[in-house]
């Protein structure tokens, strides 16, 4: 991010007022390389809990630094000069931020999936228009609890939040001097300063009553929005403001205000965590921690007694934090998507992610620091022969970069390319005969033996379709798909099978049903019509789920009473309830019902429909454990995408199924069609079993039909 502003050193024998030039801040080094340390372990480790808050530092460092230097220039020259601004932006953050998206985006193709690929490709775009906050905000990303693979480009949002306030700030602060000091040719320090400052009061006491506000009714939008994040800027430029009273502070404070704000950061990353409120108010301590230790350090003579944030260490991570945080996320996302988490990951994560920093700090933003750098660029433009050495060093260390980076993925972790005889399956024969015991029936019998062959598999297969098309593929197929809307449905249009069947049934529930509502069909016969009654986020329950979408939290209620009108109008012969076993919670709750709390609620539905049909069948959902979509890659194997069986679905599941017996209503145990010995594969003979981490593939819901028929109940047909 951008909190890199230089703060110029200047020799010892040189003297300087306070006002009008900066001085190096060894302190502010030591703020920038805590900050960034503290990220990276947040990131890597996730640990310690508040880590996230170094973001907020930096927000602080870069409103002080720029609003200083607009400051000066104005009282020096009284203008502020947008493009010189904005040239420096430019040099200072273009550069590096753009050649990380270059790597980025390369290496996501070379080891991602092609769905993961894609999404990167696009967040690159945003990013590289300083919109990255925007694209995640809206794109429902938690940052918290991400829900599916996180993006190597996820960290660009805060680059995106400074970008934005870069480009306003400066226009504000122009019109505010040309309206209020059009008369003050002397260009009054104070009169300057009051103008800013009263500006930037009541741009920060609205963003932050807004991120009060944010946080509280959409949290996920307020982590990255910029709007909820300005006033942290916003008090760093207040500092920026009150320079001339803060260099006044007394030297015999300054220690104790610097040391008690160091040991106010160091608390807030272990008492902050994602249960705060976030940004606001949570984000207020480590703010004003900032601010404090900030304001010790301003005046012209130094105050002590700061090691830790003043020592060369600090200061050269300070110096290189802008290229550290923005290679460490990808970096930590794309090891470990080579590697499994532990010591020899987090040792090369940390060895590759200081490499890529050094190395893009020295051979290219330094060289664009350099005095004259435009016009050396210039003139190398106009006369190719007088090419500066900086600018050599730039160019040259960019491709360095770039090849270096990309080579080290390439050769060391080599995409596999599966060609048509490279099917590793072990024969069927080596198979135990324990995995695959003789009395189960044929169909059982036979998926067990696919599935057992599927774990044992080194490499991936030939699918169809491919994992890459399975990964976010439809749920259900075109004839229901569609009835999984929010809205009422139509019978003639909502079924699968003969359309003058002799038996009905009618599937209820989530996402879930959807899915099964073939793999249902095809196990009953081609004398059963299947209506489907499922729709996405909405569970068969007597309760109302709470959904991010406001459509499926009104459409719920009516979807659930209209699938209750249907079965007491046509009293079907059976009647398939099939929800997910993810956490809900009930509108209007704080906190998810217990495994016991949402069965009864599903028994109180379920209690309704028993005067009008006499099967009532549960099914047990799939487990839902890895994603394909971030677990599948170019350089992984298939045992990458093994999945286990949650606690948390194993607790669902038996309440659900001890709810279902005691009120003699039939339970499918689906797990063998899926699992064996608790292990689930990724696919199962030339089929990807899932297309994320909860939902079936229509394909392997055909492949699963008959081993399902032998698991349901005599009454409607089942062994």
């Amino acid at each position: 991010m951008s909190h890199f502003a230089v703060v110029r050193r200047h020799k010892p024998h040189q003297s300087h007022n306070v006002l009008t030039s900066p001085s190096f801040r060894p302190d502010i080094q030591g703020l920038r390389a805590f900050a960034v340390v503290v990220v990276i372990l947040d990131h890597l480790l996730q640990w310690p809990a508040g880590g996230f808050i170094g973001v907020d530092i930096f927000f602080v460092v870069s409103g002080f630094l720029i609003t200083g230097q607009l400051i000066r220039q104005y009282e020096s020259t009284g203008r502020i000069s947008l493009k010189d601004f904005y040239l420096r932006r430019i040099k200072r953050i273009l550069p590096a931020s753009l050649l990380v998206l270059i790597v980025t985006v390369i290496a996501a193709k070379l080891i991602f999936n092609a769905s993961r690929s894609a999404e990167t490709l696009i967040d690159g775009f945003w990013a590289a228009l300083f919109s990255a906050n925007w694209r995640f905000a809206f794109a429902g990303t938690d940052y918290f609890q991400a829900d599916g693979p996180v993006s190597p480009l996820q960290h660009y949002w805060s680059l995106s939040v400074e970008e934005q306030f870069y480009f306003v700030w400066p226009w504000i602060m122009v019109a505010s001097f040309f309206v209020f000091l059009r008369g003050d040719r002397r260009r009054n320090p104070r009169s300057v300063r009051l103008v800013v400052g009263t500006s930037i009061v009541l741009l920060s006491a609205l963003s932050f009553a807004w991120a009060l506000h944010e946080t509280q009714s959409s949290p996920g939008i307020a982590y990255f929005s910029t709007l909820s994040r300005a006033w942290e800027l916003g008090v760093g430029a207040f500092l920026a403001v009150l320079m001339p009273q803060l260099a006044n502070i007394p030297h015999k404070y300054r220690t104790p205000l610097a040391r008690s704000a160091a040991l106010g950061l160091l608390l807030s990353v272990f008492v902050i965590s994602s249960a705060s409120s976030f940004p606001a108010p949570a984000a207020l301590f480590p703010v004003v921690c900032t601010a404090v230790l900030i304001a010790a350090g301003t005046g012209s003579v130094p105050h002590s007694g700061l090691f830790v944030f003043t020592n060369r260490v600090s200061g050269y991570l300070g110096n290189i934090s802008f290229s550290l945080y923005l290679w460490h996320f990808p970096v930590i996302v794309f090891m470990l998507q080579i590697l499994d988490e532990g010591s020899t990951y987090y040792a090369l994560s940390i060895v590759l992610m200081l490499f890529c920093a050094v190395s893009c700090y020295h051979l290219v933003e330094d060289p664009l620091r350099k005095p004259n750098w435009r016009k050396r660029c210039i003139g190398v433009l106009q006369h190719p022969s007088t090419m500066s050495k900086n600018f050599v060093h730039s160019v040259f260390g960019f491709i360095c970069v770039l090849t270096v980076a990309l080579v080290t993925f390439v050769l060391v972790f080599p995409p596999h390319v599966v060609s048509a005889s490279d099917n590793h399956f072990v024969p069927r024969t080596a198979i135990s005969e324990a995995r695959v015991e003789e009395e189960l029936p044929a169909g059982i019998s036979a998926l067990q033996a696919e599935l057992s062959t599927a774990l044992q598999a080194d490499s991936w297969p030939i699918l169809e379709p491919t994992m890459d098309e399975a990964i976010n593929s439809a749920q259900a197929p075109s004839p229901i798909a569609s009835c999984g809307d929010p809205g009422p449905i139509s019978l003639e249009d909502c079924f699968l099978g003969p359309v003058d069947a002799s038996h009905v049934a009618i599937v209820m529930g989530d996402s879930i049903a959807l899915t099964m509502a073939n793999p249902i069909q095809k196990a009953l016969g081609n004398d059963w019509k299947v209506i489907s009654y499922g729709m996405y986020g909405c569970s068969f329950s007597s309760v109302v789920v709470d959904n991010p979408d406001p459509a499926i939290t009104e459409g719920c209620a009516e979807r659930n009473e209209e699938s209750v009108r249907t079965v007491h109008d046509l009293k079907p012969e059976a009647v398939f309830i099939a929800n997910s076993y993810a956490p809900r919670t009930k509108l209007g709750a704080d906190a998810p019902m217990s495994p016991s709390q949402w069965s009864d609620t599903v028994r109180e539905a379920a209690t309704s429909l028993t005067t009008d049909v006499d099967n009532i069948i549960f099914v047990a959902a799939p487990p839902s454990d890895k994603d394909p979509k971030e677990c599948y890659n170019r350089v992984g194997s298939p045992s990458d995408c093994v999945s286990s069986i949650p606690s948390s679905w194993s607790e669902t599941f038996s309440s659900e199924s001890r709810m279902a017996t005691a009120n003699n209503w039939a339970f499918i145990d689906s797990r063998s069609l899926y699992c064996v010995d608790r292990a689930c594969p990724a696919f199962a003979g030339g089929v990807a079993t899932k297309s994320d981490r909860a939902h079936i593939t229509i394909e392997y819901g055909e492949m699963i039909a008959p081993a399902l028929r032998e698991l349901m109940p005599a009454s409607v047909g089942g062994k």
